[in-house]
């Protein structure tokens, strides 16, 4: 907070600053973070493999997705896609 009252106008300085990261928002949703589940473009993909395990009770659930990546070179890589869990709230 800048300590300022409700009634007082926001000095010129913060204005622009605000001004310029609302400005900045109207381009979030263009905005895209690559998810990448290999090492790289360079390693020769042998088999992709999903791997899900659930589990569950009349309380909670749990799920989790990864995906398995065999390369060429021999190495292996593993990468959590999703997860997921629920609990039943507790009773009164």
């Amino acid at each position: 907070m800048a300590g300022f009252e409700w009634h007082e106008l926001c000095p010129r300085e913060l204005f622009h600053k605000s001004h310029e990261w609302f400005c900045e928002l109207e381009e979030l949703p263009a905005t895209k973070v690559p998810r990448c589940l290999r090492f790289g473009p360079e390693e020769v993909v042998l088999s992709e493999t999903l791997h899900t395990f659930v589990d569950s009770s009349q309380d909670a659930y749990g799920a989790v997705a990864y995906l398995r990546v065999a390369y060429e070179s021999g190495s292996v890589s593993s990468q959590l896609v999703a997860a997921k869990t629920s609990v039943t709230p507790l009773a009164a």
